[in-house]
């Protein structure tokens, strides 16, 4: 049984990240009755406490079995409802599960942080095209301290994705 101070946390978490396991939306949650119904009620009191537009949250336990909740509008000027298969840009959880990857690699010895990008991406046609590409080390991403530009602020970036989200 979830104890009360660490439920909200935990579903606060859940709103703002996804954790991908494969490439497709679960489509056909189990469906856990009472915990289901629990965990809509929490999201749904979070969705109105912090105003975000809308979200969804899935959840896997150890067992295998997992259940996914949606709460508000994917769309507030259409007013159209928030689904379970909608997809959302997961913000920065992106970056931690890359770094915790790329540190247990470092520890593995397969690559080092001071590691260039042109030993993994060198011989990329797309890969010249960056500025100082070749001096990128993974430090550099890592600590976000590379010289990249921001293309999620990019009005052509977000065009191209939304005319065509499977693309990207």
């Amino acid at each position: 049984m979830l104890r009360r101070f660490t439920f909200l946390p935990m579903i606060a978490v859940a709103s703002f990240g996804v954790v991908a396991i494969g490439q497709q939306p679960a489509t056909q949650p189990i469906q856990s009755g009472a915990l289901q119904d629990q965990l809509q009620a929490k999201f749904g009191e979070l969705h109105k406490a912090a105003a975000f537009p809308g979200g969804t949250a899935g959840f896997v336990f150890a067992d295998g079995t997992s259940l996914a909740i949606a709460v508000g509008l994917a769309d507030r000027a259409a007013g159209t409802p928030m689904k379970l298969t909608d997809r959302l840009l997961v913000g920065s959880v992106g970056k931690t599960y890359a770094s915790a990857v790329a540190l247990q690699m470092i520890h593995e010895k397969k690559f080092g942080l001071d590691d260039t990008l042109d030993k993994f991406f060198g011989t990329e046609p797309w890969f010249a095209r960056i500025a100082n590409a070749s001096a990128i080390t993974v430090r550099h991403l890592m600590t976000h301290t590379s010289g990249l530009v921001r293309y999620e602020f990019n009005p052509k970036f977000t065009r191209d994705l939304t005319a065509n989200p499977d693309k990207v």
